[in-house]
């Protein structure tokens, strides 16, 4: 069970890497919906690098956070995309994306 939590998390940052060279401009006076959609184009580079397609709120805030999508709460705008079918909460602080 540890070595795929190492293994999942090694996968994460290499996706985490990889998208680095990419230009994600500040999300600063962007609109909910644009953020949101910004996001979910984020959490499908990470799913598809992965293999995997579930994300755990750490996760997801450190996609934001180096993808500079700034929101006043973070729980917030993942409610947002949960109640919008985005993404799908499993269990307590795990979620996965639906979209593809």
């Amino acid at each position: 069970k540890n070595k795929n939590k190492q293994k999942k998390e090694s996968i994460f940052q290499t996706a985490v890497s990889e998208m680095d060279g990419l230009v994600f401009a500040s999300t600063a006076g962007m609109s909910q919906a644009k953020k949101i959609k910004k996001f979910v184009q984020v959490l499908q580079f990470a799913a598809e690098r992965r293999g995997d397609a579930t994300f755990t709120i750490s996760d997801m805030a450190q996609l934001a956070q180096q993808h500079q999508i700034a929101v006043a709460s973070f729980s917030d705008f993942v409610d947002v995309l949960n109640s919008n079918g985005y993404v799908l909460k499993k269990g307590m602080g795990v979620y996965q994306l639906t979209v593809s």
